[in-house]
């Protein structure tokens, strides 16, 4: 790093270890394992404090020019496919460059091993839940805070004055969890403390004797949940659809403006983080199925629901800058979602470029080996042909989108439609696009059958 650029890099590192309580300890040996090893794993349970740990070891060992080269801190949580890992890495790695270390917070575990392999030069730093398991790993395991620790953090994150005993008692149900501690002192805000200490008492006593699993982490980050204004919690599910964070414009394009606001109830809380000008969720959430396309999964559900609402212009503009963010991080699967995204839009008004585009669509979920969306892309390339009067091609498309529904009577029953068709009887085409293989299972095969305008067997 140069001057300026070490400098201010060593001024968001000092932020974020003034939040250190009770890791001197931990710290230290932090510190020694990274000078020693290749590559060291700093591992615990979910919100103990690893991040906040690692960066203060960060900013200790770049203050002390231990990697000459730099230290560099890459965020690849959610992240689970190697290319993107490799080139947030590869970024920083000139050739040649020796004797660097790279923290890695949240990756997925199994790419360390090809990251160590493609990057024989530098030394890596990374958190996870569970040791690796390497040969050339040096693990080491964060523990809860102590008792007294996780008190000196709670009074320090509460706004208002705590009764000492109170806190206390309030501290002791916490598991020494520091992210339980930032998620407790934000319902203090609007809960008294007694009456919080009594709430997470009762509930916590009840799934045990229920021999239920919930962690005092769970508990007080769902209590917060629930008290979140409908738009900030409707931000926080778009910022976790973000695998490696959000940045600003990121969150204009999918969100509009007005974001802030409810950003900074997220940060305020504790439920949501902001390094290096990118937004991440800082706590575990349930993770919609658009996850892991990350930031064109967000512009495709944010198209879905414009279509849902009859609003097709936006829908198509969020559609196809997810097909071109997809192209641009070479997201094969985002790519191929998009693509069928686009194609319902446009079959209303142009069915037959929906055929194409879902054509294209199949194809790649084909490669893919994905054949449930390969089958929903055939199912409304059916449709789309038959709105341009294409009636066999329809057909085949529709037997296409079958071939991964399991249920052995639609074989005959599509037959059927397929002789109506050929002499003109009647029967509609329409319907039978519509009625997929769950809607068979979920009615049976005789309303589809009558559905259909076939005779009932």
């Amino acid at each position: 790093m140069q001057g300026s650029a070490r400098e201010a890099a060593f001024a968001r590192l000092r932020a974020f270890a003034d939040k250190l309580v009770g890791r001197d300890e931990a710290l230290g040996a932090l510190v020694r394992a990274t000078c020693a090893s290749r590559l060291v794993t700093l591992h615990g349970d979910a919100g103990v404090g690893k991040t906040t740990l690692v960066r203060a070891a960060a900013q200790r060992l770049a203050e002390a020019g231990a990697f000459p080269a730099g230290v560099f801190w890459v965020s690849l949580r959610g992240v689970t496919r190697s290319q993107p890992a490799h080139l947030a890495i590869a970024q920083h790695v000139p050739t040649g460059i020796e004797n660097a270390l790279f923290i890695l917070d949240g990756l997925d575990i199994s790419l360390v091993p090809t990251l160590l392999e493609r990057f024989p030069q530098v030394h890596l730093l990374v958190t996870a839940r569970a040791a690796l398991g390497l040969p050339q790993e040096q693990a080491l395991e964060l523990p809860p805070l102590s008792f007294s620790d996780a008190r000196r953090l709670l009074v320090g994150w509460t706004r208002t004055e705590l009764d000492p005993d109170e806190s206390a008692s309030l501290a002791r149900l916490l598991d020494g969890n520091p992210q339980t501690v930032r998620l407790t002192a934000a319902l203090l805000e609007t809960e008294p403390l007694s009456a919080l200490r009594v709430r997470l008492e009762t509930q916590l006593t009840a799934l045990t004797l229920h021999g239920g699993s919930t962690t005092p982490l769970i508990l007080t980050r769902d209590l917060l949940l629930d008290r979140l204004p409908e738009g900030v919690g409707r931000l926080l599910g778009v910022l976790s659809l973000f695998a490696t964070g959000a940045q600003a414009e990121d969150l204009e394009v999918s969100w509009g403006k007005g974001w802030q606001r409810s950003m900074e109830v997220l940060l305020r809380s504790g439920l949501a983080i902001e390094d290096e000008g990118r937004y991440q969720v800082a706590v575990d959430l349930p993770q919609p199925p658009q996850a892991a396309l990350g930031p064109t999964g967000v512009l495709l559900a944010l198209a879905l629901s414009h279509l849902r609402n009859q609003q097709t212009d936006p829908a198509f503009d969020l559609a196809e800058r997810g097909l071109a963010v997809a192209r641009a991080s070479q997201n094969r699967e985002g790519f191929a979602c998009a693509l069928l995204v686009l194609g319902r839009i446009t079959l209303v008004e142009d069915p037959a470029r929906a055929a194409l585009l879902l054509e294209e669509a199949a194809t790649h979920f084909g490669n893919l080996h994905d054949s449930q969306n390969q089958g929903t892309a055939r199912h409304w390339q059916g449709a789309a042909f038959s709105h341009i009067d294409q009636p066999e091609a329809a057909l085949g498309a529709l037997y296409e989108a079958q071939k991964t529904c399991r249920v052995s009577a639609l074989a005959g029953l599509f037959e059927e439609i397929q002789t109506k068709l050929t002499g003109h009887g009647g029967g509609s085409l329409l319907a039978a696009l519509e009625l997929d293989a769950a809607g068979v299972r979920e009615h049976g095969l005789l309303a589809a059958r009558l559905r259909l305008g076939l005779p009932a067997k």
